[in-house]
Order: structure tokens, then C-alpha cells, then sequence
């Protein structure tokens, strides 16, 4: 006997859950440059190799893979909105949006 379609995508879900960090801390203080924020974020969220390095990519990469930990702590926010300010309200969009786009996989932000 097969499953539905519905329940193989509903164990997958739990595993992604379980498999998924539980926190994930971030340091962006000295970040200067859009493409040093993207690759940061590429590598301490494990992004998967074809990850784009932009914002529709970031997006794509978190509601499809759905990688974001329980907690995400981000150091040095206030430093980044200072140094790149439109990187950092586009960020904050997208995590915030991610919200309403995936409650079943809840990422707690906290912007340190």
C-alpha cells in the first residue's frame, strides 16, 4: 500500500523539522558589502549550492527549503542598517513575510 501524496509530504515536513537547527546565531557587524552579507548568510544558514546571492534568491531558498532555524539571533543589526541600510530592511521584509508564508515552520528573529 502507497501513501498519499499529503502524507508523504506531511513526514517530510516532520523531518525537516527535526533536522533543522534549533538556533543559529548571526554576527553582521562588520559586514560592508551586499555580496559579504549574502555569502554570511549562505553559509551559516547551509544554503544549498545554488543559492543566488541576492533577495529573490534568498526568499526562494527559505520558503522552498525552508532552512530558517526555530531561533535565528542576528549580532550587530544596528551596524548593519547603518552600513547598508537597504540590505537590512529587505532582509527584515523577507523574514518577516516568511512568517506569514510558513507558519507551520516558525522562525523566532531576534535582531541584536
Amino acid at each position: 500500500m502507497t501513501s498519499s501524496p499529503q502524507m508523504r509530504y506531511a513526514k517530510l515536513k516532520m523531518r525537516l523539522v527535526l533536522a533543522r537547527p534549533e538556533t543559529v546565531q548571526i554576527n553582521v557587524s562588520n559586514i560592508m558589502a551586499p555580496n559579504q552579507l549574502h555569502q554570511l548568510l549562505f553559509d551559516e544558514l547551509k544554503f544549498l549550492h545554488y543559492y543566488g546571492g541576492n533577495w529573490d534568491a534568498f526568499w526562494d531558498v527559505i520558503t522552498a527549503e525552508e532552512v530558517l532555524p526555530a531561533k535565528l539571533i542576528i549580532w550587530g543589526w544596528k551596524e548593519l542598517e547603518a552600513t547598508l541600510p537597504r540590505e537590512a530592511k529587505l532582509m527584515q521584509e523577507c523574514l518577516t513575510d516568511y512568517k506569514v508564508k510558513c507558519p507551520d515552520m516558525p522562525c523566532e528573529v531576534i535582531y541584536a
